[in-house]
């Protein structure tokens, strides 16, 4: 065997600058082109997974919005029916046509509802300090200790009564925005007018009342200053064993 027969032809091959396809052993051909696109798509592939976490970020950062949406929503609707009873003593004097009849002085215990919703009653008393007497307002025996320890005060055996009104709030009834009315009012005639003033502390009244939310407040008719409850109240109640008694004042 001679040194001509030892020789390996030369491969056809193609080069970069031919254009043809570049064969690589157990590969299919392929081009300087589809090299190059290759290549190219890398920096894509990257671009669309960080789109895609950024898409995933704002899911969720939308999720905690709505949800933080719908939370304040819940907290303005809560303040929005908000009830805010408001319990006081007052008297005044009624204006006589005539100077030789003895004068009628009034004195009132006032319930008045100042909020944005109805304000739902879960108890209420009537208080005599004098005998230290709890009453429910409802209880039958509410007016007589009140026309007796106004009796006591001015120290009369019997009120010289023109006039009374008796319109308590019981358990389950529901005030609406802007109701006011006088639990407790009584018309006396020919009374010292600077007794009257003194007079108003014969009694306290005092309430329990909810929101339609079930958040429940103390309120009673002291001077806030001097205001120690005369009851505890529960600070949530079910609305709707409240409600199931109710009525609309």
């Amino acid at each position: 065997m001679n040194d001509k027969d030892m020789s390996i032809p030369e491969a056809d091959c193609a080069t970069p600058e031919s254009g043809d396809p570049t064969e690589f052993p157990g590969s299919l051909p392929v081009s300087p082109a589809q090299l190059h696109v290759h290549v190219k798509e890398m920096p894509k592939n990257k671009s669309s997974w960080f789109l895609s976490f950024a898409a995933l970020c704002i899911s969720a950062l939308s999720l905690v919005v709505a949800v933080f949406g719908v939370v304040s929503q819940s907290r303005t609707g809560a303040l929005s029916a908000m009830p805010a009873l408001s319990l006081y003593p007052r008297w005044e004097l009624t204006k006589q046509e005539k100077t030789s009849e003895p004068q009628i002085a009034t004195l009132m215990w006032k319930i008045e509802n100042t909020g944005l919703g109805p304000a739902i009653v879960s108890a209420s008393e009537l208080y005599i300090p004098s005998t230290r007497q709890h009453y429910s307002m409802g209880d039958q025996n509410a007016w007589p200790a009140l026309e007796e320890a106004l009796s006591k005060h001015f120290k009369l055996k019997k009120l010289p009564i023109a006039g009374f009104n008796y319109d308590p709030v019981v358990p389950g009834y529901a005030v609406r925005p802007g109701g006011e009315w006088p639990l407790f009012q009584v018309s006396l005639r020919g009374v010292p007018v600077e007794s009257l003033h003194p007079a108003l502390e014969a009694a306290i009244v005092a309430v329990c009342y909810c929101s339609l939310h079930g958040e429940c407040f103390y309120q009673d008719s002291q001077d806030p200053s001097k205001r120690h409850p005369l009851f505890a109240c529960s600070e949530r109640q079910n609305i709707q064993t409240l409600i199931r008694q109710s009525g609309i004042k």
